[in-house]
């Protein structure tokens, strides 16, 4: 018999038909390629894969990168590792939703519920979807629904992994939101007449980015009244849902003036000074040691301004022919210069000479004028309050990484009182009132 050669189109078709594994594969290319999900059956059992999509970019793409336009702008990490991480001997800890971050749904509530529907997870899902609002943590909705935190961040990676919510920090009134640089100018016809159809009876989207275009400013300015705030959470919402805005946050680093640098170093040489007269092995009268000291300490002071000061430090157990000590820096790291100002990447990593610096910061702090009134209000008092109290517990989230809006939901303060605090330290300069420059230590700077 003559075999009959099939047209390649036919022959794929009656592959797929016959063949569930070359359907299987066709169906993952298909959606693979698409960016989608895809859903394939093998011997009566059933699997969705997926290439879990791009949901945000912590920088915008340069002139030789690919660009997402519409793509959430955003430096905030969701994921943090988990408590037992450090015991678990795994080269990569694992990771979980951080309980400080919320959900927000990527779409309509009815049409996620009808989706889950008949699953597993259905009740739990349905529970947590109605009760999660993105202006609320994991660990609030925790408190306010009776879910156990470990059973909504399984629920939420659920519905991220599922492209269904995107985790993002808790929308707050008080917090700024801009236009973002990586929107979609593209699209802004289509999306004006959905916004419009979903906020018919407020400011259009164009009046909206204009708003959030000009100078940076708490969300709160633009809310009418309270009675206004639902609904102008769930704009900021759709805002930020279709990548048009993304949140305004401000960083800081600690700065060590030279005035400190010298200060510690002073310190440090007259503490190898006393080590080395303690122990016994100077041969020099008491008269000649004091003579040897207050050169020191001369010496120091009028040479710390100069990169090479190798001949400062006392090294016990060598002496010149003249009976003098003779001194080295070594103990020094050559890349400090005492006549700049640094400043220092990681306090909560910070070197033993960084830690000398932020202490001797810390001792500078001035001591509050009148002692604490208990129904003092929280921001007088926080105006009012020694810094040295606060610093050991704000001095971590100086790294230039960590946002400082992080600081009231992970301390657990209320941002009325930690906000005076960060402008006393040098978060802001527009108080309206004269701040003590001893306190002024940190250089901050603002992005997403």
């Amino acid at each position: 018999m003559r075999s009959v050669e099939l047209p390649q189109a036919l022959l794929y078709e009656e592959l797929m038909s016959q063949s569930s594994l070359a359907k299987a594969i066709s169906t993952v290319f298909k959606r693979i390629s698409e960016s989608g999900i895809a859903s394939v059956v093998l011997e009566s059992r059933s699997f969705e894969l997926q290439i879990p999509p791009l949901m945000s970019t912590s920088h915008l793409p340069g002139p030789m990168d690919t660009a997402y336009p519409g793509l959430w702008l955003t430096t905030a990490d969701s994921l943090t590792a988990t408590s037992d991480a450090a015991n678990s001997g795994l080269d990569v800890p694992n990771q979980v939703m951080a309980k400080h971050f919320a959900l927000l749904l990527l779409d309509n509530e009815a049409n996620i519920l009808r989706d889950v529907e008949g699953t597993e997870l259905a009740p739990a899902l349905t529970h947590y979807i109605r009760c999660t609002k993105p202006n609320k943590s994991f660990a609030q909705i925790s408190a306010a629904s009776g879910l156990p935190l470990s059973t909504i961040r399984e629920l939420a990676d659920h519905l991220v992994y599922w492209r269904r919510a995107r985790a993002i920090p808790p929308l707050h009134q008080r917090h700024t939101y801009i236009v973002s640089p990586n929107c979609d100018l593209s699209k802004l016809k289509v999306a004006t007449a959905a916004y419009s159809q979903a906020f018919p009876t407020m400011p259009s989207l164009p009046k909206m980015l204009s708003a959030l275009s000009g100078t940076p400013r708490p969300y709160a300015s633009l809310i009418p009244s309270k009675d206004h705030k639902e609904t102008y959470f769930s704009i900021l919402a759709w805002l930020l849902r279709g990548g048009w805005v993304t949140q305004l946050r401000s960083f800081a680093r600690v700065k060590v003036t030279p005035d400190i640098k010298i200060a510690v170093e002073q310190a440090l040489r007259r503490e190898q000074m006393e080590k080395y007269l303690a122990s016994g092995r100077g041969r020099s009268s008491p008269s000649k040691e004091m003579s040897a000291a207050s050169s020191l300490s001369s010496s120091s002071s009028s040479s710390l301004m100069t990169e090479d000061s190798s001949q400062l430090t006392p090294i016990p157990g060598r002496r010149e022919s003249d009976d003098q000590y003779q001194l080295s820096n070594s103990y020094m790291d050559r890349n400090y210069h005492l006549s700049v100002s640094s400043l220092i990447q990681a306090p909560h990593r910070a070197s033993p000479l960084e830690s000398r610096w932020l202490d001797e910061i810390m001792a500078r702090f001035p001591e509050p004028a009148g002692d604490e009134q208990p129904d003092r209000d929280p921001v007088d008092q926080a105006m009012n309050d020694s810094l040295k109290k606060h610093w050991p517990r704000l001095v971590k989230y100086f790294n230039g990484q960590d946002a400082l809006e992080k600081i009231p939901v992970r301390e657990g303060l209320k941002r009325n009182v930690v906000w005076p605090l960060l402008m006393r330290l040098g978060l802001s300069k527009s108080l309206g009132i004269e701040l003590d420059p001893r306190e002024q230590v940190l250089v901050t700077f603002r992005h997403w």
